[in-house]
């Protein structure tokens, strides 16, 4: 029992030692867990703490680059179409020409591929700009209280470049575009001709109205021979009537009547001027119907301040080459190359390095950002914005496949019988040479860019095999001015006059035959037809025909308004009516037997001025529409303007949505190249300001006025494009535009459309052309004399718009 006891004790005793070393080995663990734990959080904070401060620094490094890239966009997009920033650089580097990659895949004189991929551009050492850190670093500087907020010492270097850049092409790899890879065809007469070199033109001779076009405008008539003669009469009466020429137009008579032994004596004479006067409603004007006076009453300026000199234009666009940024004119080539192109897309790249130096660390933390973003450089110069009037009428102005207008390469049919309503072509501003003065004096040679006007010209496709025919028209008496008399009067001292001989039949001998020219006067063709009798019948030769009142008047308000190379640009002829006359005279006690005879020819001569014919027939090749050198200069491909439109939408919904292209009032700010997929439809009065062209993919509605806004220091330059449809004018409107129809305008019956600007189209359709009158507005179709010139205009940088996209293409952190 006492055994018992005593290993019952022992082992209790046993168990408390146990319970105490389980309990320090326990504490003891716990300790070390504790001491792991501990050491681990505090190792853990130290790197923490390390960590943290490493990356603190690399991001003020990586804060710095982006604040860099930042500035450098802000500077780029607040300067990239300001001309007036000097010396920022940008503006001129975007607009840098470039030479197209051998590779591309164009054809030169093309701007097409097969693909449709854009052609790549040769880059070179003048598209990189770098900027390094400084408080005077025009970009830059802002950096300064960044990096001491930054607490420590950065160096900071952007380096801007264009990285990859590419010529804007079409679908069809035949398409070329005249003026960019192909140049215009020179100018059809010599004072035009200051349009097609810059290098070697001599600034041309002034060439004056007065003293050049119309030194012999006077009406002309000649008497037949002998100048008396017995006109039989009833019996027992003898008439004698005695003729003389007082003046070129002034025929004098005396009439003298024997019956029995009484004899009667009537005088008088006939001024052929005033006849023509009080026809054209002339009668205030005084003197003779002449040039001067016709100038003074139709065009609103005195004879003798009117003179066309194209040196003072050449000037202007020389000084404006001559002052153009260096980088530019440096490589522009000394004549029109076909594979050099300035509009452009690609990609800008922003590379910033930056070097770290935080305060209590000299080790520098270094960072290099590059970011990309898409650019666009868009050419914004309208259409042929030297012709007030272009027809394309060919097919090579269609992007394949799209569909070609029906006719297109046909002849012009410039009369409709159904149609009634009259299309004028004014090739002044607004229809008066007074006010050509600007542009054609030697101030404008320093602000020809906001004042300058001069004449525009017109261009007719179409190579044969036969010339067109367009009437010369008579007018009505309702519309007298419209008349195209001038046509065939004004006469150079080496031409004949116009030939306008009335005549009668002399007793006893044969009827002589006189033809005198005249004005078109309806659906006439040769005939030789009898009259009579009587004098009454006399009203059916010199009568005007209604019938004949839709004329398309190329050189304005009574053929006066001449473009500014003399010549129209076609294979095209004015026919007019050649009249012959004869009177035999007959009368008895009870009727009057007096016989009309009549001939009619129709005569055909080149349209235009005497020594200013629009055509010589050796050389058609020059008018034919299958030449792509005879096309509107500037006028690019459906694809070519969606691939170029700085502001793309889907639909004209969008378009109106976008409240940003809109200002407080309303105004279109069209800056740039806008493309709708689709038809436009403007319903309600419309201005418009910048510089821009506004592109719709199909057809163009228009309701109502469409007015340019120009600004103090520029003008607004805004182009109405329908580029695969028409444009469709629904009410009588103004339109200030520089409008493309790719099928021939139309413009609703009754209305009253006016363009202000020009006019060029494909497809010309009489039926479809109503009321329309186009008044050329030179300082409103360019930015500049020089980007008028077909070898260097293109050029020019003013005519192009820069935009970059919204998102990065690229943004990321190089390895150091």
């Amino acid at each position: 029992m006492q055994i018992e006891n005593y290993q019952l004790n022992r082992l209790c005793k046993n168990k408390s030692k146990c319970r105490i070393g389980s309990a320090f080995i326990f504490v003891v663990g716990i300790l070390a867990i504790l001491l792991v734990i501990v050491l681990f959080f505090s190792r853990s904070t130290i790197a923490k703490r390390f960590s943290t401060k490493l990356l603190s620094n690399e991001k003020k490094a990586e804060a710095l680059a982006e604040a860099a890239v930042d500035l450098g966009i802000r500077y780029i997009k607040d300067h990239m179409n300001n001309e007036k920033t000097a010396p920022n650089p940008w503006y001129a580097i975007l607009r840098v020409p470039l030479l197209l990659d051998s590779s591309a895949g164009v054809t030169p004189g093309t701007l097409g591929s097969t693909s449709g991929l854009d052609a790549p551009l040769k880059l070179n050492s003048d598209l990189l700009v770098a900027y390094q850190y400084s408080s005077t670093c025009p970009i830059l500087s802002p950096l300064g209280s960044v990096i001491q907020n930054l607490g420590g010492t950065a160096s900071v270097t952007l380096n801007i470049l264009i990285s990859s850049a590419s010529a804007i092409t079409s679908k069809d790899p035949n398409y070329s575009v005249t003026g960019i890879s192909e140049k215009s065809t020179p100018a059809h007469g010599d004072p035009g001709k200051f349009y097609d070199t810059i290098f070697s033109y001599s600034g041309g001779s002034p060439k004056n109205l007065k003293n050049d076009l119309s030194s012999d405008y006077t009406l002309t008539f000649k008497l037949p021979v002998p100048p008396s003669h017995d006109v039989p009469g009833p019996p027992a009466v003898d008439v004698t009537l005695f003729l003389s020429q007082k003046a070129p137009a002034v025929i004098a008579y005396k009439i003298e009547i024997d019956v029995a032994l009484l004899t009667w004596t009537l005088n008088g004479e006939i001024d052929c001027n005033d006849l023509v006067k009080k026809f054209l409603k002339l009668d205030d004007v005084g003197g003779s119907f002449s040039m001067p006076n016709l100038v003074a009453k139709l065009m609103n300026t005195g004879w003798e301040s009117i003179s066309w000199n194209t040196s003072y234009l050449f000037q202007a666009a020389s000084l404006r080459f001559q002052n153009l940024p260096s980088v530019i004119k440096n490589s522009v080539p000394n004549s029109f190359k076909n594979d050099t192109f300035v509009e452009k897309t690609g990609k800008i790249r922003f590379m910033a390095i930056v070097e770290f130096k935080p305060a209590a660390n000299l080790v520098p933390v270094r960072r290099i950002l590059i970011a990309e973003k898409d650019l666009k450089v868009s050419d914004t110069m309208p259409v042929a914005p030297e012709y007030t009037f272009f027809v394309a009428n060919s097919s090579r102005a269609v992007e394949s496949p799209d569909p070609v207008p029906t006719g297109i390469g046909s002849e012009l049919k410039f009369q409709d019988p159904a149609q009634a309503a009259t299309m004028t072509i004014h090739n002044l501003p607004g229809g008066e040479y007074l006010k050509l003065s600007d542009g054609f004096s030697a101030n404008a040679t320093t602000n020809l860019e906001s004042v300058a006007s001069f004449p525009g010209m017109v261009r007719l496709n179409y190579s044969g095999p036969k010339a067109m025919e367009i009437p010369i028209y008579l007018g009505t008496p309702n519309d007298p001015l419209s008349s195209e008399f001038n046509a065939l009067l004004m006469d150079k001292k080496a031409a004949k006059t116009f030939n306008c001989i009335f005549s009668a039949t002399w007793r006893d001998s044969p009827p002589p035959l006189y033809w005198f020219d005249f004005p078109y006067t309806g659906k006439l063709d040769n005939f030789s037809e009898t009259f009579g009798p009587g004098c009454q019948e006399l009203k059916k030769i010199i009568s005007f025909n209604e019938e004949l009142s839709n004329p398309v008047l190329l050189f304005g308000k009574f053929h006066l308004e001449y473009p500014l190379s003399l010549k129209l640009e076609g294979y095209l002829d004015m026919k007019y009516s050649r009249f012959a006359g004869q009177v035999q005279p007959e009368h008895d006690y009870s009727d009057d037997k007096t016989m009309i005879y009549s001939n009619h020819k129709i005569g055909k001569v080149p349209y235009g001025l005497p020594d200013y014919p629009a055509y010589d027939t050796s050389d058609t090749s020059r008018w034919n529409p299958n030449i792509s050198a005879n096309l509107p200069a500037n006028l690019y491909s459906p694809l070519q303007y969606a691939k170029k439109a700085n502001y793309f939408y889907e639909n004209e919904s969008d378009f109106w949505a976008d409240s940003q292209r809109f200002d407080a009032d309303g105004t279109f700010l069209c800056n740039g190249v806008t493309y709708i997929k689709g038809n436009l439809k403007i319903s309600s009065p419309m201005k418009v300001k910048g510089r821009g062209i506004l592109v719709a993919k199909d057809v163009i509605d228009v309701y109502a006025d469409i007015r340019r806004v120009h600004s103090s220091d520029s003008p607004t330059v805004f182009s109405l494009i329908a580029r695969r449809g028409a444009i469709l004018v629904h009410n009588s409107c103004v339109i200030e535009a520089a409008c493309f129809s790719n099928q021939c305008i139309m413009n609703k019956s009754g209305n009253n459309l006016t363009i202000k600007g020009n006019l060029v189209i494909n497809q010309f359709d009489r039926k479809s052309v109503d009321g329309i009158e186009v008044f050329y507005e030179s300082h409103s179709l360019s930015p500049t004399m020089l980007a008028m010139m077909r070898d260097v205009g293109k050029y020019e940088p003013k005519r192009y718009f820069c935009s970059i996209g919204a998102r990065w293409t690229r943004f990321d952190y190089a390895k150091n």
